[in-house]
């Protein structure tokens, strides 16, 4: 009797294990694609995250390579995570070709589009009406954000912008029960 019930708790335990890691995966990928859509220095909306056997694999595109590596090194910092496997590749497409020669920094005009993108992109911050100016790298950002924390959002990702120069904040917290 005593060996059965051994038995039964060893098969209970490989079948909880099993499950453990089986869900290990699926837990790591969540967590890899919650990080990278959170992180306001990638546009990982092109990014697909696959784990198995605890490895990452991320694939997809990325407008630079700077946001590559730092996609790669985002998914390495999760815990478990045993390896990463690049096969993301950097996009370039009709807006790289039109920016300025390689090497050179990006034009004003291309410098707002991007953080207006940016700013499209988060769900925070994509109903706020900002109006968005670039003069030789400063950026100028202007118009009503609902809360304090959604200001300091806008902010960073117009500083994590490429080309970003500097900010003017004109950006105002709208007071609530006014």
């Amino acid at each position: 009797m005593r060996k059965n019930a051994f038995a039964i708790l060893g098969a209970l335990a490989f079948a909880a294990f099993t499950v453990a890691c089986g869900e290990s995966d699926l837990g790591i990928t969540t967590k890899v694609k919650s990080l990278l859509e959170t992180d306001r220095s990638l546009d990982a909306r092109q990014i697909q995250v696959r784990t198995q056997n605890k490895v990452v694999t991320l694939s997809g595109s990325v407008p630079t390579p700077t946001e590559k590596e730092h996609a790669i090194a985002v998914a390495r910092s999760v815990e478990n995570v045993a390896d990463v496997v690049d096969d993301l590749s950097v996009a370039t497409g009709a807006m790289a070709s039109a920016q300025a020669p390689q090497g050179s920094p990006p034009d004003d005009t291309s410098i707002t589009e991007a953080v207006k993108q940016k700013l499209q992109a988060q769900p925070e911050t994509a109903s706020e009406s900002i109006d968005v100016d670039t003069r030789q790298g400063v950026v100028t950002l202007s118009g009503t954000v609902k809360t304090s924390q959604e200001k300091d959002e806008v902010l960073q990702i117009a500083r994590n912008t490429q080309g970003v120069q500097g900010i003017e904040d004109r950006l105002t917290v709208a007071t609530v029960g006014s």
